[in-house]
């Protein structure tokens, strides 16, 4: 998971977004036996300068925590890009790659649902930040198409206004009576909070929405399944 988020910076705002860009991996032990440690370089090269991130997500999170969430993890951002040094347990880290062989991870599914393609394309980057597996429906119809051919969907994020006779409402709606366990987030930019009838647990952000705010309710309904 860690190496995936470290690619997807890369790709996205680092390195590997121009040609000629460049990311150096090195990784050695120091030490023997229980206490021995493991070391790991990430190295950013010839891309566009790095900037800490105004907004802790959880990327940002995820490798602050570093190895096997020891915390130690040095993060530097300059005008050469990003590159972070972690160290953690050997014993440890072999076992966690023993554990992540055995039992492949993969990401929470967030089913997006949002008709405007800029506003679509927003929701689906603060999604995969957050640490989720983003996927895209334009309509109610398309939305309910996905439910019914897939098992995987745990949260919901739907806009209110689209095109189509269903809209965002009528949609959690239906969410909530044929998918109970399935977590529904309502945005708008139109419609005020208090002319919304959400159903039961579900939660309601107005457009422009606080998008830290929105990352954290994602986190929280993830971590109840």
């Amino acid at each position: 998971m860690l190496s995936h988020e470290l690619v997807t910076n890369a790709v996205k705002y680092g390195s590997l977004r121009v040609e000629g860009g460049t990311v150096a991996v090195r990784w050695h032990t120091e030490g023997r036996g229980p206490q021995a440690q493991f070391c790991f370089t990430w190295c950013d090269g010839g891309g566009p300068p790095a900037f800490e991130p105004a907004t802790k997500n959880f990327g940002f999170n995820l490798i602050k925590m570093g190895l096997i969430g020891t915390g130690s993890s040095t993060p530097s951002y300059g005008p050469n890009g990003f590159s972070v040094d972690m160290s953690g347990s050997f014993p440890k880290c072999r076992g966690a790659t023993d554990l992540a062989q055995s039992k492949p991870f993969r990401r929470q599914v967030v089913l997006v649902v949002e008709d405007e393609p800029l506003q679509q394309m927003m929701a689906v980057d603060l999604v995969e930040d957050a640490g989720f597996e983003a996927v895209k429906a334009c309509d109610a119809e398309e939305a309910v198409r996905i439910l019914e051919t897939r098992t995987d969907v745990r949260i919901v994020l739907t806009d209110v206004d689209m095109p189509g006779s269903v809209d965002g409402l009528m949609l959690a709606a239906a969410i909530r009576d044929r998918w109970p366990p399935i977590a529904i987030i309502v945005t708008s930019g139109r419609v005020r909070e208090r002319e919304v009838r959400l159903p039961s647990g579900g939660v309601f952000f107005l457009k422009p929405y606080d998008t830290r705010k929105v990352a954290q309710k994602l986190v929280e309904f993830g971590s109840r399944h």
